[in-house]
């Protein structure tokens, strides 16, 4: 399975093969979520736990589960909610990992590294205790960098908020192939030093039209 980040979310993902005509009509229907591993076994069935805090059981695939791996799957339901934390039995069509990332302070010293090349945004939220960004950029062959900073060379906010930056280095590359990514950023780290209660981020990133978009979302550390 490719990791997903700096290469395109396979589009496979988004899509299942017709089920045989004798399956249960539940399986002809599937969902793409979000989630992370959390238990592994011998037998190749693995636990994983989604952004909005249900529990499901996958069925043995040929995926490499290591607990805290961060994935997108593509999953039909086997059995609804079977006990009080919403665990359920599914059935995984399609499975990538997606990057973790940790959330870095930008200076001096790696500013020109981190890059500042322009970025589309399609989609931001907070999930668990993760910033999930969907994005597109352009390039060609180089694998991109993809960053998510707090900007120290800038006077320190004074709203109360958690500033942030989402930045891309494309390496001087051509605008030849409009690629898509994925990349989940660890937000439980990243504010291990701030009280418990809602968060408020404020994430800013340039895109294509040379506009900065400015993204507000609350993470409620816990």
């Amino acid at each position: 399975m490719k990791i997903i980040g700096l290469v395109c979310i396979c589009a496979t993902l988004l899509s299942v093969t017709s089920c045989d005509k004798e399956e249960q009509s539940s399986l002809d229907k599937y969902w793409v979520s979000l989630a992370t591993v959390y238990q592994t076994n011998h037998s190749g069935n693995f636990g994983v736990q989604f952004d909005n805090g249900s529990y499901a059981i996958a069925n043995e695939t040929d995926f490499k589960a290591e607990n805290g791996k961060r994935v997108i799957i593509n999953y039909s339901i086997l059995s609804d909610s079977i006990n009080e934390q919403l665990l359920r039995k599914i059935r995984i069509n399609n499975i990538n990992e997606i990057e973790i990332k940790k959330v870095e302070v930008l200076n001096a010293a790696n500013q020109d590294s981190i890059g500042n090349d322009p970025v589309d945004i399609d989609e931001i939220w907070v999930g668990g205790n993760y910033l999930n960004v969907s994005f597109r950029y352009y390039g060609d062959k180089v694998k991109h960098l993809f960053s998510l900073v707090k900007n120290s060379l800038l006077p320190t906010a004074t709203d109360g908020k958690t500033h942030l930056e989402f930045r891309q280095n494309a390496f001087s590359e051509r605008y030849v192939i409009q690629n898509k990514g994925i990349i989940s950023f660890d937000l439980k780290d990243f504010t291990n030093t701030l009280p418990l209660g809602n968060i408020q981020l404020v994430i800013e990133a340039k895109n294509y039209t040379g506009n900065v978009m400015r993204y507000e979302l609350t993470y409620p550390k816990k």
